[in-house]
């Protein structure tokens, strides 16, 4: 067994663990991940970079969320090698040797983030307006933020995307703390339900179930959903298309989504036409009914969703479609002085 000097470490680098915690990862560990699971506002020592693969490899995860330009040193005896991550060449690796990982020099990790609106939801030192906020208050806020990361996307600015991303995130751990102060449940709890979902409902990736293409993975995720209402006694012999699409959807959307299930289960629920001849039939039916309201509601309904459907037939978003093709009349259209 190999054996290191763990006070040796610890005093080379100035750390403390009385004084602020200390996070100890065995390389090995660290190089089998796909995210490094370390806290970025605390230090950590890396032990056992015993190689030049699993050096590097270390390397490459800490890059995933750690800025190329973030310095580390690596301890080998005696000696000490400062670097950035993103070097074009680091230090050779050795038998016993520990890199140090010092913290970001700003506030950064989830789990300060957690802490901080804990700190806002504090019934002692809190914010006033936060602990007003019921999970209903803020719903509208969180739709808000939800289109705003949509907005940035389409425009493809990523600046904005990273801080509507935040804004986003911010709405996650509030819902939770709310729930937490109202002894609802926890936020590890969302994590962990969170992380038991993805490793069931992708046993091509964690388990031994092939999946050689994204048709297949739709497949079996739905039939581990059935599998798992089934656990819990919500059985239904012929699940509705709609089933489990939330209701408060944009209308345009909810109706493409019901479209894809359709036409992976070969229905179409009764709307057989296609969308490209219907403009003359929607208009003659409109003049047929122009006294009657729902009737041309109901026509002008199954138009759009036979829009939907074409939209998702042919992969293309129909909100995204519908918002270009709103924001190009805008801009070409004048009203007349």
């Amino acid at each position: 067994m190999k054996t290191f000097d763990l006070a040796a470490l610890l005093a080379r680098f100035a750390l403390d663990p009385r004084a602020r915690a200390i996070q100890i990862i065995p390389a090995r560990e660290l190089a089998d991940d796909y995210f490094p699971r370390l806290d970025t506002d605390r230090p950590a020592l890396i032990l056992d970079c015993d190689t030049a693969e699993r050096l590097a490899r270390v390397l490459e995860i800490l890059r995933v969320n750690y800025p190329a330009t973030h310095a580390v040193t690596l301890a080998r005896g005696k000696t000490h090698k400062v670097f950035a991550l993103a070097a074009p060449a680091h230090p050779r690796a050795a038998r016993g040797a520990a890199l140090y990982v010092p913290p970001l020099p700003y506030p950064s990790s989830a789990l300060t983030l957690a802490n901080l609106m804990a700190h806002l939801r504090a019934p002692v030192g809190g914010c006033p307006w936060d602990l007003e906020q019921t999970h209903a208050s803020i719903t509208r806020s969180l739709v808000e933020e939800a289109y705003e990361v949509i907005e940035a996307i389409s425009d493809d600015d990523m600046p904005h995307l990273k801080e509507e991303l935040g804004d986003l995130q911010l709405h996650v751990l509030f819902q939770a703390q709310i729930a937490r102060d109202e002894n609802q449940f926890t936020l590890a709890e969302v994590w962990a339900e969170l992380a038991a979902k993805l490793i069931r409902r992708h046993p091509h990736v964690f388990g031994a179930t092939s999946a050689d293409d994204a048709e297949t993975v739709i497949a079996n995720w739905e039939k581990i959903k059935r599998e798992e209402k089934a656990r819990k006694g919500q059985t239904e012999t012929v699940p509705a298309l709609d089933a489990n699409i939330p209701r408060d959807l944009p209308a345009l959307t909810r109706a493409q989504k019901v479209s894809e299930r359709a036409r992976r289960a070969k229905q179409h629920n009764g709307f057989t036409r296609s969308p490209y001849k219907s403009g003359g039939e929607l208009a003659a039916q409109m003049r047929g009914a122009v006294t009657r309201a729902r009737a041309r509601e109901r026509v002008v309904g199954e138009l759009l969703f036979e829009l939907a459907a074409a939209a998702e037939e042919h992969g293309i978003d129909a909100e995204r479609a519908l918002r270009a093709a709103t924001k190009k009349f805008a801009q070409t259209s004048r009203p007349k002085k």
